[in-house]
């Protein structure tokens, strides 16, 4: 085990064309475990509602996915706490059932990302509070600095804000706000605390590189699905889908021969 590739031998026989991802028990653990590593520090907090537990944050991105993403609401978790000091950020009274974004600009400009959270045909209270723009070197620099709070991210302030249709053409309702200390500060780019199953992010003037977190909450507490993706007519600004860990391997191979699966990425 490495630090860009694994290498291990095959337990039985294996094709794997046109280097696509496969999983077996022990490579997803290996991938997940490289995927939190921090080289900088002991994290602040790997508690549960914090983005630096295991596997906690993950990447968004549109440009190879126009779909969006879709994940299954956490309920009876512990809130944000963990991570801000207060179960309270924000415009958010309160942070139950965390779930933890982030994002890496490619083309500069506006985004819209829409929210919704839905139990079959049924609307369920969603919230969030995205934080930006963060600038990092790469996916790992900008882990390492959030988890070793090397980022000064603004948690108060704001009120809730939700224009309606998503329209933020002249009504940014106060944001950015930013934070009230001194050093590397993040502001609140934009929040909303409604009890509305929809909401819309939004984000100005993004510049290529920049790197925006996102955190999405379940006030409901009830079993439902949060989708939330780009609004292309509303966005000029574009996610970068590099922030997701490619994988090569020199397959195909027979029982008995050794795997190799590297990640370009990692010098």
């Amino acid at each position: 085990f490495e630090k860009n590739r694994l290498v291990f031998e095959t337990p039985k026989k294996l094709a794997i064309m046109n280097k696509n991802l496969f999983c077996i028990p022990l490579l997803c653990l290996l991938l997940a475990l490289g995927n939190t590593v921090w080289s900088q520090c002991n994290p602040a907090s790997t508690a549960g509602g914090s983005p630096c537990a295991f596997g906690a944050l993950n990447a968004f991105c549109t440009d190879e996915n126009p779909l969006g993403i879709s994940y299954p609401s956490s309920t009876n978790s512990p809130n944000a706490s963990a991570f801000t000091g207060s179960s309270s950020v924000g415009c958010c009274s309160s942070t139950p059932n965390p779930a933890w974004y982030f994002m890496r600009i490619d083309q500069p400009g506006n985004l819209l990302i829409y929210i919704e959270q839905y139990s079959g045909t049924t609307g369920r209270d969603v919230d969030f509070v995205c934080w930006g723009p963060f600038q990092a070197s790469s996916v790992a620099d900008f882990k390492d600095q959030l988890c070793c709070q090397q980022y000064n991210l603004t948690t108060s302030g704001g009120s809730s804000h939700r224009p309606s249709g998503g329209n933020h053409n002249n009504d940014l309702g106060g944001y950015p706000v930013p934070a009230n200390a001194t050093g590397n500060t993040i502001p609140i780019i934009d929040c909303s605390y409604y009890a509305d199953p929809t909401e819309w992010c939004y984000i100005p003037n993004a510049q290529y590189g920049d790197f925006y977190l996102l955190l999405l909450t379940n006030y409901s507490n009830q079993p439902a699905t949060i989708n939330f993706n780009r609004v292309a007519n509303s966005s000029t600004a574009t996610t970068d889908c590099q922030v997701l860990m490619p994988l090569e391997s020199h397959s195909p191979i027979c029982e008995g021969q050794v795997l190799i699966i590297n990640n370009p990425t990692i010098p």
